[in-house]
């Protein structure tokens, strides 16, 4: 498994910085939202094609692969005006995603907490966004990477199956982040949700988020240091070794304070036997 970061953790920096950072810190891939991490680009569309080659450039120079370009938009936005510009920007962000040669890019399908019936409402608009994305994804030649979270339009194993079937589509991939599927009904019973996370979409996993929480006072998750928190990694990782010895494996949420900490306990749980 490669031993991966979410770029922008470490804040903004020139392209030449940002990858002679997460080279030091000994990363191998990355995942990158350009308006986030690198300094000069504002808004996710557009990019100037100059700081896409330069961003390119440093990165292979650093062997930094990157894993995800990111482009978060949301794909249910009830104003309309608002989704056709966050579908741009996608179609837009799969074309950079081509040039900079990344594994894929990617996005979640909402911002913000939607209820059950938000989320029925929403399903077949965000399928008809992201068919429209594969066909650009296609097109491109470079995978379109979609993360369910409970708490958007995707947001089960059993819808995530569900798309993955009704897209039927090579360049549609899932980026799992387990934090981000997990409700407060499941903590106990974490092992069953991995187990029907494989079982409905394990073989399009492209690549993992890796982070920790903690259940707060209000009944929300906040986040905390790797293996200082909720999270029951033994099942997850047996998973990954077995069936994705290749896939990147990228933390988030890192803090400077803790991120040598972070890093050995991903090596720890990469080589555990």
């Amino acid at each position: 498994m490669k031993l991966g970061v979410r770029a922008h953790d470490y804040g903004r920096h020139t392209p030449a910085q940002l990858a002679g950072i997460l080279k030091k810190e000994g990363f191998a891939s990355a995942q990158v939202a350009l308006h986030k991490a690198v300094e000069g680009v504002d808004k996710p569309f557009p990019v100037k094609r100059e700081i896409l080659k330069n961003v390119k450039q440093e990165f292979q120079k650093n062997s930094v692969e990157i894993a995800v370009l990111g482009c978060y938009m949301d794909l249910s936005a009830g104003d309309e005006t608002v989704r056709k510009d966050h579908i741009t920007n996608l179609e837009a962000g799969i074309r950079y995603g081509k040039y900079l040669g990344a594994g894929m890019t990617g996005t979640e399908t909402s911002y913000g907490v939607l209820s059950l019936e938000e989320k029925r409402e929403t399903r077949k608009q965000v399928w008809d966004v992201i068919d429209r994305l594969l066909a650009v994804a296609q097109e491109q030649e470079i995978c379109l990477g979609i993360e369910p979270v409970a708490a958007h339009t995707l947001y089960s194993p059993k819808w995530t199956k569900e798309l993955i079937r009704d897209m039927n589509s090579p360049w549609l991939k899932i980026i799992f982040d387990p934090v981000n599927l997990l409700t407060k009904d499941k903590i106990i019973d974490q092992e069953e949700l991995w187990k029907e996370c494989f079982e409905s979409f394990g073989e399009k996993i492209g690549v993992v988020h890796l982070k920790d929480c903690l259940l707060s006072q209000d009944g929300s998750f906040v986040p905390c240091s790797l293996g200082k928190g909720l999270m029951k990694y033994d099942y997850l990782f047996d998973w990954l070794k077995k069936n994705k010895p290749d896939i990147s494996v990228l933390r988030e949420e890192i803090t400077m304070e803790h991120a040598h900490e972070d890093i050995a306990f991903m090596k720890k749980i990469f080589n555990r036997p």
